[in-house]
């Protein structure tokens, strides 16, 4: 338990997380302690954020935690790839602007006017 309240900074959430486990899990307390031991080495940057989503949810389980992390890393791996670079072949190019009235000639038969 100790080593888990050295591996986070925000020691009230922790704590609150160890008494939400030994109330929920005592047979289990160890099983449940290793789950957040990992879930908190493989997702440093998410684990206080999931902690805070678990409480909100009212969740009471490590597997919870282990996979909103998880899902917390996937979201910010999809922000981090939208802000993606451009190709690089393709950026001088320019899309040709047109006025809206083309289309409408071209759906009713007509040709480029």
């Amino acid at each position: 338990m100790k080593q888990i309240e050295s591996m986070l900074e925000d020691k009230e959430l922790v704590k609150w997380l160890i008494e939400l486990l030994s109330e929920q899990y005592p047979r289990h307390l160890i099983d449940q302690l290793k789950v957040v031991q990992s879930v908190i080495l493989k997702y440093p940057f998410f684990v206080e954020e999931a902690i805070h989503e678990m409480r909100r949810l009212r969740l009471t389980s490590a597997n919870d935690l282990r996979d909103i992390a998880q899902s917390l890393e996937i979201q910010g791996q999809k922000k981090r790839n939208t802000t993606g670079v451009l190709n690089e072949k393709y950026k001088d190019l320019i899309a040709p602007e047109r006025k809206e009235d083309i289309y409408f000639s071209i759906l009713q038969g007509g040709g480029n006017q």
